[in-house]
């Protein structure tokens, strides 16, 4: 069951949602289905409910820091696998297709350009010692897991997505 949390929405199999946050990877699964099925449909309910997730999930206080950078998984032992460090990288990849999605929505498309490069800098600037990439995107890097990797790559590849040719 999807059930909207605030701005945001939670998957729960449970009618108490109250005990349920929403979740970073699962929006930006919701952003990425929303962004296709608005796209082949042209449905401009869809289109603005993808926009209003996304926009929320950008500005989600509870997953990011005072400087915009994304925290979510990087408390706790970042050496012990669970999802928030590994996929976190999923909310960046729905935002990259949502991006593409909406060529004519120059605003839109500046505050996702905005954000994900704000992740690529954190990522390169303070969470990266050679060709590895930390769990922690806020730095300080303290190693080379494999799911810090796994979010790191859907960072990168959503960094080149949104460059302007």
């Amino acid at each position: 069951m999807l059930v909207k949390n605030g701005n945001l929405y939670v998957s729960t199999s449970s009618t108490n949602v109250q005990s349920f946050e929403p979740s970073c990877h699962l929006t930006g699964l919701l952003i990425e289905g929303l962004s296709v099925l608005a796209s082949v449909t042209e449905d401009e309910s869809l289109i603005n409910l993808m926009i209003q997730v996304a926009t929320s999930a950008i500005n989600a206080p509870q997953w990011h820091g005072s400087d915009g950078i994304l925290k979510v998984g990087s408390d706790g032992d970042v050496s012990t696998y669970n999802d928030d460090h590994a996929f976190k990288g999923f909310l960046l990849r729905g935002l990259l297709e949502a991006y593409r999605r909406t060529p004519t929505n120059t605003a839109f498309r500046t505050l996702i350009r905005s954000y994900i490069n704000v992740q690529f800098n954190a990522l390169r600037e303070l969470a990266r010692e050679g060709d590895d990439y930390g769990v922690d995107w806020r730095g300080p890097f303290k190693g080379p897991f494999l799911h810090g990797q796994l979010a790191a790559f859907d960072a990168l590849v959503a960094t080149i997505g949104v460059q302007e040719s």
